[in-house]
């Protein structure tokens, strides 16, 4: 179990450059001549092999640096943390002259990049999409007395379009930042850190931020929002003009032919936007611990938290 602690670099994606639904409408041709006409019937074209274009859904983001030290040593011989450091919480800590909340970064996701920097955007994106459909279409007659069969109506569209336009950020979880203003005295109940192995006693380990992305903000854990997402075209393909039969001699001679096209309606498959991250697991602590305690039992984890 664990959460995308802090981004380390894009959301690239491109929807698998391909379709979870596709509607082609249908599409006719209609040939005039003095004494017939040819009619290719009413079809549609199966669903193109598509070329997506690339996007990056890229959120806001506050830089931190993570600090880290052995697990069993904090409890032992710390159980307190440092100044500059910026640690999470489940709840409102006490606020005193040893720590503040951090609100630097409020509204931000947290990106472990140099301390202080910013950087992404809430901008909308779209894709380009570009594809040829499935051949279609056979001839129908009707009048005249001349033999058509030499002449092909199979035929393909282009289709050469955008989608809609849409910011999606990932799966976040917002809950309350605090800066450690001086050396505290103690570790408070409610903070939250990150370990990458199984914690002491005094905590436990928060299943319910599984997979979210860190946001700051004034608030308890609130977990909102989702990893993909989808979008959409809609318009027409590329407009066809079939060739003229070569009938033999007046009446035969075309003298008229109608261009089709087809309209487009799809939807991109659903592509994961989530940034690049690192995966740590965050931990609650239960209880106060207070710097003068006697030394916890020994553990082999590391205690892991972010500073600017």
């Amino acid at each position: 179990m664990a959460n995308h602690l802090a981004q380390v670099g894009a959301a690239t994606h491109d929807h698998n450059n391909t379709m979870s639904s596709y509607i082609c409408g249908s599409g006719n041709e209609l040939v005039h001549g003095a004494d017939y006409q040819s009619s290719l019937p009413t079809h549609i074209h199966s669903n193109p092999s598509w070329t997506i274009s690339t996007n990056n859904n890229d959120p806001p983001y506050y830089g931190l640096d993570i600090i880290y030290m052995d697990f069993a040593t904090w409890e032992a011989n710390e159980r307190r943390f440092p100044a500059g450091a910026v640690i999470t919480s489940s709840q409102a800590l006490i606020p005193s002259e040893f720590l503040a909340r951090f609100t630097a970064a409020d509204g931000k996701f947290i990106m472990n990049t140099t301390p202080g920097a910013t950087g992404g955007n809430t901008n909308t994106q779209r894709h380009r999409c570009r594809g040829t459909t499935g051949s279609a279409g056979s001839p129908s007659w009707t009048g005249g007395g001349f033999d058509p069969s030499a002449y092909a109506y199979a035929h393909v569209h282009t289709v050469d379009l955008y989608s809609d336009y849409k910011y999606q950020g990932p799966k976040q979880l917002v809950t309350r930042l605090y800066e450690i203003l001086a050396l505290t005295l103690l570790a408070q109940i409610g903070t939250v850190a990150f370990c990458d192995g199984p914690p002491s006693a005094n905590w436990e380990i928060l299943t319910g931020w599984k997979d979210a992305n860190l946001v700051s903000g004034n608030s308890n854990p609130t977990l909102s929002g989702s990893d993909t997402h989808t979008q959409s075209i809609s318009g027409n393909s590329s407009a066809e003009t079939l060739d003229q039969m070569g009938a033999s001699g007046a009446p035969y001679n075309v003298d008229v032919q109608n261009v089709h096209s087809h309209s487009i309606n799809a939807t991109l498959s659903a592509a994961s936007h989530i940034p690049q991250s690192i995966l740590l697991v965050p931990i609650r602590l239960k209880v106060d611990l207070y710097h003068s305690r006697p030394p916890a039992s020994n553990a082999h984890a590391q205690l892991i938290g972010l500073t600017w």
